[in-house]
């Protein structure tokens, strides 16, 4: 058992929350260890893929730098607060450049990871062969593929064991793509205690603490 304080702070809930949640957060006397961001819907993440059929530098949530993170990131750093959200869509690696680039412009030295392998529309035709089905109708769904006239994404969720082995290895800022709603948070606990993947009882906890 342990006595510290991990103070994890819940900037956004979805695409369109107010960027006000970030300043307000900060600014609580009590001091922020984390910021989280949750930017992704289903509709969310199918939108993106749409951007990126048009645009492959694009899929990753640009109002979340723009709005919600760039304005503060000057304080964020000075404070040593880490972030970790999944506003990088279908395309973390490219939301983490245009992280590092403000950061450039802005003259701020952070670590800045991305967590990647849930996107699996480039491997659509693969998933076509494996048999699979809809968990709750059954349907087939090679024939849900078929059907559509179009495929913008196909993503898997990631859990936060990626995303506390990122923070291990020094990151300070986290960009994910779809991932559980809670593994942000989940995320921050397991690397500042240690927890593994066995301490189902602690884990339990995050999640909660997470949802």
């Amino acid at each position: 058992m342990t006595d510290r304080v991990v103070r994890i702070g819940g900037a956004s809930a979805f695409f369109g929350d107010s960027p006000q949640g970030t300043p307000q957060l900060l600014s609580d006397p009590g001091g922020l260890d984390y910021l989280v961001y949750d930017s992704l819907s289903e509709s969310v993440v199918g939108r993106l893929g749409a951007q990126a059929r048009a645009n492959p530098e694009t899929g990753f949530v640009k109002r979340f730098i723009d709005l919600q993170l760039g304005p503060s990131l000057k304080e964020i750093a000075e404070r040593g607060v880490k972030v970790i959200t999944n506003s990088g869509g279908l395309a973390p690696e490219k939301c983490a450049a245009a992280i590092r680039a403000r950061l450039a412009e802005l003259g701020l030295k952070m670590k800045v990871a991305a967590v990647v392998g849930d996107n699996l529309t480039p491997r659509a035709e693969e998933l076509k062969g494996l048999g699979l089905k809809d968990m709750y109708t059954g349907e087939d769904f090679a024939a849900v593929l078929a059907s559509a006239d179009q495929v913008n994404s196909i993503t898997a969720y990631a859990g936060a064991f990626p995303i506390a082995q990122a923070l291990g290895e020094g990151a300070d800022i986290v960009v994910c793509g779809r991932v559980v709603d809670s593994a942000p948070t989940l995320a921050a606990l397991i690397h500042e205690f240690g927890w593994g993947p066995d301490d189902f009882d602690l884990l339990s906890a995050g999640t909660l603490a997470g949802h």
